[in-house]
């Protein structure tokens, strides 16, 4: 037998109070003579049988209080032939084991571990349980049918090595998916007539609920909520990092590095302090403002993986990677343009715009010395008039292959260079120009100018030219017009050549012609070069722990910022931890970041759930004390249990029989007693 509230059976001492006076008036008082008591007519002694019912009246009344006090107690049978169902085989217990990023903090996940244990110890010896760990995805840790064949006397072993090896992963917190699961499980299995999700979690503000609208629960389904908190001493005033990646499609390769700083409501204080550690160390301040979030820009750009995280704290939830995107090696032959010591011819100017784009991006070699080796991969061909018509025979094969042509017309003299490749019906002719010229129409969604979309960057009225050529292409040939003069004449011309495509340059690239190879925007138009050329940037990925990826064909292993080389098995891969993975072979980048709701760690308001209709214990409401530590996990079966017996009805009952028949019978004891006459 139980009860649920044992602390009442403390009236049971009021019992004494009788026992005490019937004691007392047992006892013999010493008989004195007075002159009052010679009116009064002698009573007999009392019979044993009137003593008897004195007994008796007085067990009944005592009998009628402590049958009160075990009302209030609510007592329960723990065995009876209405409890077997409930406390058998029907009656389920599934566990929802939180192993999410944010149960990383203090002792939260070892804390979790012992209410597991504690669920699984107040279990009915005939329930069955089940412990499920989850996070982005519902993992089965311990199985209904695995309890069952485990003997009563090694479960609590068999659950201790079934935790032992658990440690809480990098996931988010999918507490909608897992509810969603186990209520499946409960609605495909008609033998079970009780089932109780316990979860254990942190039930911190970024717990995933969204999938839990409009779900049809399943029939006695009940969920009660057990979460784990951090102590107030230890609880630290929390600020996270996000990084706002870029578009890994359209990003720009030179745009800066932002994150979002997402401070705790009840942080104090209008900045914090990041540093970067990597390459390129550094701290800055940073505007943070409590429970919003700002954002920043990080000073110097990154040009390799960096660590960055909140300065003077081990909090992993406190920091982000950020990588910058990495671009293809490519392969540029020069030809034509002058010496490369002349200062003044396109060649010079050409080499330096390369080398601004960095050592690593470029390999430059000279088209007159290019080995059959090397032709083959060339990605970019650059020629500027005077090149010998061997050598533009050898660049057409290469371009009709793949390659890329950009072309440089220096006077009409290189008309025999440009019709080498466009075919007859080619014309260039000198353009009169008064006093410069500059460029009007711009088609700035072409890939080589779409890095110019920006207003800082989308004027080019102030690059003037002196020189240009009026080109003309064979009508037959797919050419277009990237970029004309305020005149309408052509200035940038595209045309496709096999498989590859040629651009034109109406103007040289050289001072005495225009401004253009002295500008800011020669180098971005050449870095668009070599994009355009298929010499652009290596797949970049950006997503969460445990997220599928479809790696580029061909993958075989990702290399971690350490050193560390993991073989893939194949292109469809999920990383397991935070960190910057380069993808080998073919040098893209995976970065892997928490999920920004998985730094939310605000405590989530609990009356989400019920209202999104989540079926709570007890009629469907969620636990009071759902922020606290006492209550039994399994304290389902006993009210239920308590509440179907209804003992407390009975034992009133009988009270009220006690007392009315110690009323009759008290009455009945009184008449015929001795009065003063």
């Amino acid at each position: 037998m139980g009860l649920l509230s044992p602390w009442f059976l403390v009236g049971l001492l009021a019992l004494i109070g009788p026992l005490i006076a019937h004691l007392r008036r047992l006892s013999v008082q010493r008989r004195v003579d007075f002159s009052a008591v010679n009116f009064l007519d002698p009573r007999p002694p009392r019979s044993a049988r009137k003593r008897w019912e004195d007994l008796l009246l007085l067990a009944a009344r005592l009998l009628a209080l402590g049958l009160l006090c075990f009302a209030f107690a609510r007592p329960y049978l723990r065995s009876t032939p209405d409890s077997a169902g409930l406390l058998g085989h029907t009656h389920r217990v599934a566990v929802l084991l939180d192993t999410s990023a944010s149960m990383r903090r203090g002792d939260l996940f070892s804390e979790a571990l012992a209410k597991v244990r504690q669920a699984a110890a107040s279990l009915p010896e005939l329930g069955e349980l089940e412990v499920l760990a989850f996070d982005s995805s519902v993992r089965s840790l311990v199985s209904f049918d695995a309890w069952r064949q485990i003997p009563v006397s090694s479960r609590a072993a068999f659950l201790k090595d079934a935790l032992s090896a658990q440690q809480p992963g990098w996931g988010q917190t999918r507490l909608d998916e897992a509810l969603r699961f186990v209520s499946a499980q409960h609605a495909a299995d008609a033998s079970s007539e009780s089932f109780e999700v316990v979860v254990v979690s942190d039930f911190q503000e970024g717990t995933s609920l969204a999938g839990l609208q409009g779900v049809p629960w399943p029939e006695h389904f009940g969920v009660r909520l057990m979460p784990v908190v951090l102590p107030p001493s230890s609880a630290a005033k929390h600020v996270a990092l996000h990084w706002v990646a870029p578009d890994s499609e359209n990003g720009s390769a030179e745009a800066p590095f932002k994150l979002q700083v997402l401070a705790a409501p009840d942080f104090k204080g209008d900045s914090v302090q990041l540093q970067s550690e990597g390459p390129q160390p550094a701290q800055w301040l940073a505007a943070a403002s409590a429970g919003r979030s700002r954002t920043c820009t990080v000073p110097g750009r990154p040009t390799a993986p960096a660590f960055i995280r909140v300065a003077g704290t081990g909090d992993f939830l406190s920091g982000v990677w950020v990588a910058p995107f990495v671009q293809a090696r490519t392969s540029v032959a020069l030809g034509g343009g002058g010496a490369a010591q002349d200062r003044t011819g396109s060649r010079y100017f050409v080499e330096q715009s390369l080398k601004a784009l960095g050592e690593g991006r470029v390999e430059t070699l000279a088209a007159e010395t290019l080995s059959s080796e090397q032709i083959q991969r060339v990605s970019l061909w650059i020629a500027s008039g005077n090149q010998d018509a061997a050598l533009t025979a050898k660049m057409r094969a290469s371009v009709e292959s793949g390659a890329a042509a950009l072309v440089f017309l220096n006077g009409e003299a290189d008309v025999a260079l440009l019709s080498a490749l466009a075919g007859e019906g080619t014309s260039v002719r000198e353009a009169p120009v008064e006093a410069f010229a500059v460029l009007g129409e711009i088609d700035r969604a072409h890939s080589l100018f779409s890095s110019f979309v920006s207003p800082q960057f989308s004027d080019f009225t102030g690059i003037r030219f002196w020189k240009y050529r009026r080109v003309s292409l064979p009508p037959n040939l797919a050419s277009k017009v990237l970029a004309r003069f305020e005149g309408g004449d052509p200035a940038v011309l595209e045309f496709t050549l096999g498989k590859g495509r040629v651009l034109v340059w109406s103007s040289g690239w050289r001072p005495s012609e225009s401004q253009w190879v002295l500008s800011s925007r020669c180098v971005p138009f050449m870095s668009a070069c070599l994009e355009w050329a298929g010499g652009g940037r290596r797949p970049f990925f950006v997503c969460t722990p445990g997220e599928s990826v479809l790696l580029p064909e061909g993958s075989t292993s990702l290399r971690a910022v350490d050193g560390v080389e993991t073989p893939i098995g194949s292109t469809r891969f999920s990383a397991d931890a935070p960190g910057v993975y380069s993808i080998e072979p073919g040098g893209g980048v995976l970065v892997v970041n928490v999920a920004r709701e998985e730094t939310l760690l605000a405590p989530m308001d609990l009356a989400k759930l019920e209202a999104l209709g989540v079926p709570g214990v007890n009629g469907g409401a969620l636990f009071k004390e759902a922020f606290s530590e006492a209550g039994s996990p399994l304290a389902l079966v006993p009210n239920e249990l308590e509440s179907r017996q209804g003992g407390w009805r009975l034992l009133l009952a009988a009270v009220l029989l006690l007392l009315v028949a110690e009323t009759f019978w008290a009455a009945r004891l009184s008449q015929g007693k001795g009065v003063l006459s």
